[in-house]
């Protein structure tokens, strides 16, 4: 039985190999919230959490705002704040987002801030951060065949580490758009101007053309940033009616304090 089953797996990762763009998940949603758990706590273990109360609260406000207006979703979504200047954002499986202060400096309304972590929640989503990671598996899969065969449990022992899973969050095209659409969705559900989120790509764009080196490669996506911008307008344009209806903001009454806050620190 674990010789078919290891052969099953064999099949499944070679496809992959052969056919990059296939996305293919290797893990349930049960398996996907143990991942995410496990890499949370490596993120914190690694990185600096900026622990400002107001700041916390104000970020993971607007997070449970969008996610409210995702729908039916299996995940408890967590946002936190890293302590580096550096302008980044990432998912991890299962939905805990981690937002840099680089970031929060550079954001200029709520609804910007809203734009960036709906991008993320759609990662989260569609799942994304765990199709990455099976085709990671996919490209080693000689490695770990053999305890996958004996049966060992593929969550019992750390799949990659987390500079690796970090540096793999790079999307293709076809998941940035997917994101994006996503996003552009939550944000105008949750009465956030859609345009926010084109503004802020067109910033980074500026932003990268200054100083390269500031912003995280992952999290830039250059050169895919004037395709997204084209797509997003074209979003914009089909759902104008409804964006017209939410009465879309651009930010917030709390917003210049959490400016505050982040410049202060």
């Amino acid at each position: 039985m674990r010789i078919k089953r290891g052969l099953k797996i064999w099949a499944i990762l070679t496809i992959m190999i052969l056919v990059p763009s296939c996305a293919i998940n290797l893990y349930s949603v049960k398996d996907e919230k143990v991942l995410g758990k496990y890499y949370a706590k490596e993120v914190e273990k690694e990185k600096k959490i900026l622990h400002i109360t107001a700041l916390e609260q104000y970020v993971n406000h607007i997070g449970q705002k969008l996610v409210q207006n995702v729908g039916e979703t299996p995940y408890a979504y967590s946002f936190k704040v890293i302590d580096e200047d550096e302008i980044n954002a990432f998912a991890l499986p299962a939905g805990y987002i981690f937002v840099y202060r680089g970031l929060l400096e550079n954001i200029d309304t709520e609804a910007q801030l809203a734009g960036v972590l709906a991008h993320e929640i759609g990662h989260v989503e569609a799942r994304h951060s765990t199709e990455r990671i099976s085709a990671m598996q996919g490209t080693s899969f000689l490695t770990n065949l053999g305890a996958i065969i004996l049966g060992a449990p593929a969550l019992a022992r750390p799949a990659i580490e987390l500079a690796q899973i970090l540096g793999f969050l790079k999307y293709s095209r076809v998941q940035e758009r997917e994101a994006d659409l996503k996003g552009v969705e939550y944000m105008t559900r949750a009465g956030y101007e859609p345009r926010a989120m084109v503004d802020f790509l067109k910033k980074l764009q500026e932003i990268h053309e200054k100083r390269p080196g500031l912003i995280s490669r992952v999290f830039m996506s250059h050169p895919l940033t004037e395709e997204r911008i084209k797509t997003l307008n074209r979003w914009i344009e089909d759902h104008a009616s409804m964006i017209e209806t939410k009465d879309c903001k651009l930010t917030g009454p709390k917003f210049a304090i959490m400016s505050e806050l982040v410049t202060k620190e």
